[in-house]
């Protein structure tokens, strides 16, 4: 299906407003009879109006390979000077027009109306034309602008004018040409402005005119050039533009300046992530105050780490163009900590790692801090197949008392719990492991990978401040283990379920790292390990987290195979119903566990059609629920040979299915993304939902047809913190006490038809369930 803008970039956001924009203009004005005075020239629509449009903007022929000398910035060895950084930033990634020439074979824009419409590139030079001959041309009915397309024109003009002002004086020309013809669009444009449908200018920045001062002194400032893409309902309910039927072409507006529009991309990519971060340690406060379990929190922070991946992914061939996303977000850090006045390299003492007051820069804004450490590590032990950190710069201080006062020390720090933590190589892959394995491949630290270590690094202060300490998590999975061993230690050795579920377990019974690094210290292969046994467990609570929710995924898949089977539980479900329908049990009495498993479960895996009222009613659905056709009740049938039919035959349901799909991509290591979280909580609503129950077609769980990214992430955890209760249900423990009950039941039968006779009915001891169906008739 096809992924709704509210859950892509802010940056994709804003291409696709200019999409709308050129498309709109072009085909209107073209269905209106516009036509270039030089139909075949250079300047023609035809030519440079209606030239294909490149799926990723690269040049071809000898262009393509190198792009020219001095065309491309390589990053340097170690940072450059901050002057030589905002020159480069100025110079990087130009190239001539001639390069720019796309290939015939063109991508299809998410505006167009089919997959066949074509796609064009728009020259800019093009847009004022095109916009005089629509107001001028005498058209019938009357042309109107759609408040919709006039709001995408105020979010563009507002974010590349704002854009501007933030990043100072730099900005290249042709940017400012484009802002320039984009407000003499909409002048233009005002007369045949609809006042009836979408969103109104008003509902956009008012403020696109006014001359105010960009400087990031607030928190938040840096990013306020891109606040009008935040999905406000009016945003989401607007109607989408509609193109001229004769001309349904998309177009797409010719490219900028390489590094001008890199780093606005970069910029828009740094405003997902913060409002990614904002939800991230929202939830983690929530489970902090015992609001959230701590498996929910650790599969929706993990996937937020992988919406950063997939975000940064959208604008890596643009990143890649500039010279990487290393240089670009060197770049931009640098130019943010110049325009604070905290240059970043102009160090207090020589022995400082950089300027400390622009600490907050790196850590608030930009992750540099967490990115510079990163790169520096892995350029020092990627080569090597096991790091060890040796204590070189001390060691994460995790109690709660310990308060860094500088931002010195603040650094050093997280400094210190990114070394312990970064050496570790763990048998289970979180987003963050996935990353390191990248890192040491490709040798490049994206900010995503960054992003990721500095929510570690938050998560870690906020459990650290917290009540239970760093190591609540770890508590919680250590007792989560004894939980799950103590359920399977009465479970007969020899079943595959129990052994399965079992394993899980049992793989961090011991520490198998700490236990790794002493048996390679033992063979002199490695130092002594320094730390602790379970440093990596105590200091990583969404790792502690993920695991849990694995050993819970397993435990009820296993128990669920195991229970189903044999078949006791459904048997004993229909037995239990029929004794309490038959007033057998007093009100009083009533089997909990039992009862929470046909809630859970839904009357459907126990009833063929409504629940059975009468003896002869139970014969006859415990008969059809285990598989026997309807036919066999018929008046006329002429043998007595028994039809069974899979229509009726009747099974346990897993539940839980939110978690059930997630883990089941983690096992496979398949990618995350808004789009495939976005199906799982649909598919899982589905799965929970009952004929008629739907409340409207393509609408995932909870409303996820209207979320942002970061909403997702809490929907994501909220859901799964509501299955616990089904994936943490004992089906062993109720399997056992059924199958008990059966054997006591078979032996209370014998007692009155004398021994052995029921060897007749039941001759194997895997046959116990239909021990059941006597029960009702006896009764």
């Amino acid at each position: 299906m096809a992924l709704p803008d509210w859950l892509r970039s802010k940056y994709y956001q804003y291409k696709n407003d200019t999409s709308i924009i050129a498309s709109w203009i072009a085909n209107t004005a073209m269905s209106l009879g516009y036509e270039d005075a030089k139909p075949n020239g250079a300047s023609s629509s035809t030519s440079s109006s209606r030239a294909p449009a490149s799926s990723s903007g690269r040049p071809k022929g000898k262009g393509r390979k190198g792009g020219g000398k001095g065309r491309t910035v390589k990053q340097a060895p170690s940072i450059p000077s901050a002057a030589e950084i905002l020159a480069a930033a100025e110079e990087m990634g130009r190239k001539a027009e001639a390069e720019r020439a796309p290939p015939p074979s063109s991508s299809r824009s998410t505006n167009a109306k089919s997959n066949n419409a074509p796609s064009y590139v728009l020259q800019i030079k093009e847009f004022i034309p095109m916009a005089q001959h629509i107001v001028k041309a005498d058209a019938d009915p009357a042309i109107e602008v759609p408040s919709s397309l006039s709001a995408a024109l105020s979010r563009v003009i507002w974010a590349r004018k704002a854009f501007a002002k933030q990043m100072g004086s730099r900005a290249d020309r042709k940017h400012s040409y484009f802002v320039q013809v984009l407000e003499r669009v909409q002048d233009a444009l005002k007369p045949l402005l609809s006042g009836s449908d979408g969103l109104a200018m008003s509902d956009v920045k008012k403020s696109v005119e006014e001359d105010v001062e960009m400087k990031p002194k607030a928190r938040s400032s840096i990013f306020d050039f891109l606040e009008v893409y935040e999905p406000s309902e009016e945003f989401l309910n607007a109607p989408d533009v509609v193109l001229p039927e004769r001309h349904d072409a998309t177009y797409q507006v010719e490219e900028l300046d390489e590094g001008e529009e890199a780093i606005f991309a970069y910029m828009a990519l740094l405003a997902d992530l913060a409002k990614l971060r904002a939800e991230v340690n929202t939830l983690w406060d929530r489970y902090s105050a015992k609001e959230l379990d701590l498996a929910a929190v650790s599969v929706a922070t993990n996937a937020a780490m992988e919406f950063a991946r997939n975000i940064e992914d959208d604008i890596a061939p643009l990143l890649k163009k500039a010279g990487g996303p290393e240089l670009v977000a060197q770049n931009v850090h640098l130019a943010l900590c110049e325009a604070l006045g905290r240059p970043f390299l102009a160090k207090k003492h020589p022995k400082d790692d950089f300027n400390y007051d622009a600490y907050d820069v790196g850590h608030d804004w930009t992750f540099f801090n967490a990115a510079l450490f990163t790169r520096t590590h892995w350029q020092g032990n990627a080569p090597k197949s096991l790091s060890q950190y040796n204590g070189m710069w001390g060691w994460y201080d995790e109690r709660r008392e310990f308060v860094p006062k500088t931002n010195k020390a603040k650094w050093l720090q997280q400094k210190n719990a990114m070394a312990e933590f970064l050496s570790d190589n763990l048998p289970v892959e979180d987003e963050l492991i996935r990353g390191m394995r990248r890192i040491r491949e490709t040798q490049v630290t994206p900010v995503s990978y960054a992003f990721a270590v500095q929510l570690y690094l938050d998560i870690l202060e906020n459990q650290r401040l917290s009540a239970g300490g760093v190591d609540r998590a770890f508590t919680e999975m250590k007792e989560t283990i004894v939980r799950i061993k103590r359920s399977l230690s009465t479970i007969p050795a020899s079943s595959k379920a129990r052994q399965r579920a079992l394993r899980v377990v049992m793989l961090w019974e011991q520490d198998p790292i700490h236990q790794a690094r002493t048996m390679l210290h033992k063979e002199e292969l490695l130092e002594r390990p320094k730390n602790k046994a379970w440093t990596f467990l105590r200091h990583h609570p969404m790792y502690c987290g993920l695991w849990v929710h694995y050993m819970r995924t397993r435990f009820h898949a296993e128990g669920n195979v195991y229970s189903a089977v044999p078949g006791a539980v459904m048997a004993v479900g229909q037995l239990y119903h029929a004794i309490r329908q038959e007033k057998g049990l007093p009100d009083y009495l009533r089997w909990e566990d039992m009862e929470t498993f046909r809630q859970m479960q839904g009357n459907s895996t126990f009833f063929v059609g409504d629940p059975p009222t009468s003896p002869e009613g139970y014969i006859k659905n415990f008969m059809l629920t285990m598989g026997m056709s309807t036919t066999n009740w018929a008046p006329n049938k002429r043998t007595n040979k028994v039809d069974l039919s899979q229509a009726t035959r009747r099974n346990m349901k897993f539940k839980g299915w939110t978690s059930l799909l997630m883990q089941e991509r983690y096992r496979e290591n398949r990618p995350m993304s808004t789009e495939v979280v976005t199906d799982i909580l649909q598919k899982a609503k589905d799965r929970n939902e009952t004929p008629g129950s739907k409340n409207g077609k393509g609408k995932a769980a909870n409303g996820t047809h209207d979320v942002s990214p970061t909403d997702l992430v809490r929907q994501l955890a909220d859901q799964i913190h509501a299955e616990i209760p089904e994936l943490t249900f004992d089906y062993f423990a109720l399997h056992e006490a059924c199958w008990a009950l059966l054997k006591d039941l078979k032996r209370g039968f014998e007692q009155l038809v004398g021994p052995g006779a029921m060897a007749v009915v039941i001759p194997q001891e895997d046959k116990l369930p239909h021990t059941s169906s006597a029960t009702p008739s006896a009764a």
